[in-house]
């Protein structure tokens, strides 16, 4: 009913194709930063070196856990939704 057999033997060939495609990457990086380049162009790609970046951000659950009523405050007063659709999930055996 389901081709689940046709479904892993493509996931395979995905990881094996990413796995490729981060290794080619790798090497690309290293040969800019060698020439001492931020970025290349020809008729297939354009690359670009993009710096390192951190984040900041709150920790809401050491939040909850020192000061609950702050947490619920906060979580009322400045609550973000993030809404995800629905889809299938597979895991390939």
């Amino acid at each position: 009913m389901f081709n689940t057999e046709r479904l892993k033997e493509i996931k395979e060939l995905k990881d094996k194709l990413e796995a490729e495609e981060k290794e080619i990457k790798a090497e690309m990086l290293e040969e800019l930063k060698k020439l001492g380049k931020d970025n290349y162009k020809d008729e297939y790609a354009e690359l670009s070196v993009v710096a390192a970046t951190q984040t900041v951000s709150i920790d809401t659950k050491a939040i909850e856990k020192k000061d609950a009523e702050l947490y619920v405050k906060l979580m009322s007063d400045y609550p973000k939704v993030t809404k995800r659709a629905g889809y299938l999930r597979v895991k390939v055996l």
